[in-house]
């Protein structure tokens, strides 16, 4: 009886001993997991200082010092790439002399293969009639991926080093404004080469359309006062302030140039699109003796600079009315598939429906009259987003997309050539 009564109650302290073991493997592998994504961070950070901007290097380091690891999240991006949200501490804030009812977080892309690309400190300052001491889960996959947010309120962006890059402000969950720091070489006609210019611009948005926009003057920088603590907000990160050609020139303006550069692409490809309603082919098929295919395939918008095209093809038939004449009339027209040839600029990417065709007649009237030109009108959208290799921003979606609707009319006679 006792052997009996003594095997259960080893087979009891076993299991025991076993799941100690493996609560104490999985906090270890917890552990070093936690120390190797800290070391990851802290070794991405290091690499965004630059030795002749001390001061903003020691912004960098005061950073790191108030990071809060044990409030880590991830958001999806995209199928490559995730955020990493990491909170900052209040000392932070209060160094900085940030408002303490803004919310500061940073704000990490890594890549599939677990590279940081990409990171900002993110302030956010909720709207005046909420009340909420955290950014909601997921807030940014749905500003990156164009989904109402549960939040309203301002989101700025920052770099590593404090460096004012963009921000976007939310009511109702949309999108309301949007704007960007933007540096120029000159100002009002006046170039001074050791001189960059500074100055915002902001967009306004109505459900989800850009409405408006204003321009602030920030200021000016010359020769090589980046590193200045006052200028620090605007300054580019990783040199002087002087623009090209100044005594700052070179690596402390890449960033401006390539953001600049990269937005004027985009606006030249948003405004440069225009309709258009050029066949460039028509399909004629036989159907049998009397009634045949006529396919037509035109261009219905024309890219900026003529480098891309988005094409219709409509599908329609016509029948023979008189034989004697060889004369043809409509019977049907109805809109096909849209296409794009050509492409953008790699600072762009475009998406676009299927759109909507509206015949110039239905088959019931085509069956009671001869209809000897059949049209199309075609309404499709447009989407247009920016890509900016740029640093300190996301490669895809830091600038709002811009939708744009679009009509284009064609008409086509009856004859089967």
């Amino acid at each position: 009886m006792r052997k009996t009564f003594l095997l259960p109650l080893i087979l009891w302290a076993t299991i025991l001993v076993l799941f100690s073991c493996q609560k104490e493997f999985e906090k270890q592998n917890t552990n070093n997991v936690h120390s190797e994504l800290i070391s990851k961070v802290n070794g991405w950070l290091d690499k965004q200082k630059s030795t002749t901007q001390p001061n903003k290097a020691a912004n960098i380091d005061l950073l790191k010092e108030n990071i809060d690891f044990s409030s880590l999240k991830s958001e999806e991006l995209s199928q490559n790439e995730k955020f990493i949200v990491i909170t900052i501490k209040e000392e932070y804030k209060i160094k900085k002399n940030i408002d303490k009812k803004t919310i500061s977080v940073l704000l990490l892309v890594e890549d599939k293969i677990g590279n940081i690309i990409q990171g900002n400190i993110v302030l956010y300052t909720p709207d005046k009639n909420q009340q909420v001491n955290r950014i909601p889960d997921n807030t940014f996959f749905k500003m990156y991926n164009e989904k109402n947010l549960a939040c309203d309120g301002l989101f700025r962006f920052l770099s590593p080093t404090g460096r004012w890059m963009y921000e976007r402000e939310y009511k109702n969950g949309k999108l309301s404004s949007f704007g960007y720091v933007k540096a120029s070489d000159n100002n009002e006609g006046r170039v001074e080469t050791d001189c960059t210019y500074f100055f915002f611009i902001l967009t306004l948005w109505v459900e989800g359309v850009p409405v408006a926009q204003e321009v602030t003057y920030l200021g000016r920088i010359c020769g090589s006062l980046c590193d200045d603590p006052s200028n620090q907000t605007i300054c580019p990160d990783g040199g002087g302030g002087g623009g090209v050609g100044g005594s700052g020139a070179g690596e402390a303006n890449i960033d401006n140039f390539c953001i600049n550069a990269a937005i004027s692409e985009f606006q030249q490809e948003v405004n440069g699109a225009q309709t258009t309603s050029q066949t460039q082919s028509i399909y004629i098929g036989n159907i049998d003796p009397i009634t045949k295919n006529k396919n037509p395939t035109w261009t219905i918008l024309t890219g900026a600079f003529g480098a891309w095209k988005l094409i219709s093809q409509e599908i329609g038939v016509i029948k023979l009315i008189d034989p004697i004449d060889n004369k043809w009339a409509w019977k049907s027209l109805s809109h096909g598939t849209i296409s794009m040839t050509g492409s953008p600029l790699p600072t762009t990417a475009i998406e676009y429906d299927q759109g909507v065709g509206t015949p110039s007649f239905t088959p019931e009237t085509a069956a009671t009259t001869n209809v000897l030109y059949g049209g199309m009108s075609l309404n499709f959208n447009v989407t247009y987003r920016l890509v900016c290799n740029c640093p300190n921003v996301p490669i895809v979606g830091w600038v709002p997309p811009i939708h744009v609707s679009y009509t284009s009319n064609a008409i086509w006679d009856s004859n089967p050539i």
